[in-house]
């Protein structure tokens, strides 16, 4: 598919990521994806606001993305075959796999009838809502347990950004005020820096919390520097499924969260509360299996590493698992050829 009109640094088409409630505006012509660059910088191909192009890229000696050998077609039997497979604890994400708009008579196009896109899970609560059609969606309240569960009071934390026990943040989470709201909260201190993150509200609140992943009221300090990183690092666990197994009922070892979420062996188990989304971009393989377990064939993304959430990164702290990220282990120097390839319908 060659493009059609010249694209022009200063005036990028932006269209809204899909679903859609209405008509956006502009109108994609076509499924479209992500391929992320900049002068000096690393690569990556990005699935946070959905997929819907099987795109790889090459450059130094490096592959990302899907499969030169998957196609479309491929990829929504596998997506469909995938969620039925993982059972109950994936069901909520059946839904993702978009052909038409919510709530409207409007059709986005296609090629050859597929599929437009799998939906990210956060765009898909926030298209549902404005056409109003979330009641009763089981992706609103998916986290709603597991959120009790790692925000039960009393409970502490202990999170090693540093990898060698320098940087260690722990706290106990207990009932605080935000808003004049009670709610639980951990309150994490380095002994230096002290920052505290709230449980959101139950149902859309916390499932966008999970999945949206947007800086807000409910953690302290921004986006920037450690208390930055402590949120992403709770985002990360959430999605992989393995937030709950780092909360400690008693004052716990130095960065016994951190080595609870970064056991990458634990990440994304079969029936657990995860990102079903990103566990599908990360472990899919062709026929829809979880291709760690099944051993018959590769994910289809490139060596399993994808980006199924914003902050779907190498852990911070200790860390000896796979690449996490469909980027470049360093910067693309300038001068410097990358190849990007869209696979076969």
């Amino acid at each position: 598919m060659a493009p059609t009109e010249a694209v022009s640094a200063y005036a990028v088409m932006q269209y809204p990521p899909p679903p859609y409630g209405n008509q956006p505006q502009p109108s994609p012509p076509g499924p479209f994806d992500f391929f992320e660059f900049g002068y000096n910088a690393a690569a990556d191909v990005s699935a946070v606001n959905g997929f819907g192009l099987n795109l790889s890229f090459s450059s130094a000696g490096e592959s990302f993305g899907v499969d030169p050998r998957i196609s479309r077609a491929i990829m929504a039997s596998a997506y469909t075959d995938f969620i039925a497979k993982e059972g109950a604890s994936a069901a909520a994400y059946g839904e993702l796999l978009t052909v038409g708009a919510l709530g409207s008579s409007y059709t986005p196009p296609t090629v050859k009838g597929e599929f437009f896109a799998i939906s990210d899970p956060s765009d898909m609560l926030i298209a549902k809502q404005a056409a109003g059609v979330l009641d009763s969606d089981s992706l609103a309240s998916y986290w709603d347990a597991t959120l009790n569960a790692f925000f039960a009071v009393n409970s502490y934390l202990s999170i090693d950004l540093s990898g060698d026990g320098t940087n260690v943040y722990t706290g106990q989470c207990t009932m605080q005020s935000l808003n004049t709201v009670s709610t639980a909260a951990y309150t994490l201190s380095n002994g230096t820096n002290t920052y505290t993150f709230y449980q959101p509200p139950q149902g859309l609140q916390s499932a966008l919390y999970v999945f949206q992943q947007a800086f807000s009221q409910y953690q302290e300090g921004g986006s920037g520097g450690d208390a930055g990183l402590l949120q992403m690092n709770i985002w990360e666990a959430l999605c992989r499924g393995v937030a709950v197994a780092g909360v400690a009922t008693q004052s716990p070892p130095s960065g016994f969260s951190t080595t609870a979420w970064n056991d990458s062996a634990q990440w994304y188990g079969a029936g657990s509360t995860c990102n079903y989304y990103a566990k599908f971009l990360h472990c899919a393989n062709a026929q829809g299996e979880d291709a760690r377990i099944a051993g018959n064939g590769p994910p289809i993304f490139l060596g399993g590493a994808a980006y199924g959430f914003s902050a779907d990164e190498n852990p911070n702290g200790s860390y000896s698992g796979p690449n996490v990220p469909s980027k470049t282990q360093g910067n693309v120097a300038p001068g410097s050829t990358v190849a990007i390839t869209l696979g076969p319908w």
